[in-house]
């Protein structure tokens, strides 16, 4: 038979302590409680009720919407102001040539009817002879 060298370990374990043991496991189980009771209370706390919860929703939807409606009506005034008068100011010079177109073709037939008439007039009084009735005594 052979016989082998007998090799010794290069890595020395650390003897096993019961003291140790118990430190680990009380440390874990303190831990664990830790936890424990921390989850237990962030489930348990009720927080904010379902009306509570419709409450707010309602007063948010009521502030945004008052918030939009004012910042719309103040950008709509502006928009609209300026479009208003854009629109107004076509549609018044449209409606003022119209009207003056109107007028003024009243006024020139009537002027030209005017000067036409006292020309016919005029012309007829100076064909016609200048005889004069005698008058019977």
């Amino acid at each position: 038979m052979l016989s082998s060298p007998r090799r010794t370990l290069p890595i020395s374990l650390p003897r096993f302590d019961l003291g140790a043991l118990l430190l680990v496991l009380g440390l874990a189980a303190a831990l664990s409680a830790v936890v424990g009771i921390a989850a237990f209370t962030l489930t348990e706390s009720t927080g904010y009720s379902s009306a509570q919860l419709q409450a707010a929703a309602k007063t948010a939807f009521a502030r945004g919407h008052d918030a939009g409606y004012t910042a719309g009506l103040a950008k709509g005034k502006t928009s609209g102001h300026s479009s208003g008068y854009q629109q107004g100011r076509q549609a018044g010079l449209a409606a003022g040539k119209k009207k003056g177109r109107a007028v003024g073709m009243r006024l020139g037939k009537k002027a030209g009817y005017t000067q036409g008439y006292a020309a016919g007039v005029a012309a007829a009084q100076a064909a016609a002879p200048t005889t004069k009735k005698k008058s019977s005594h």
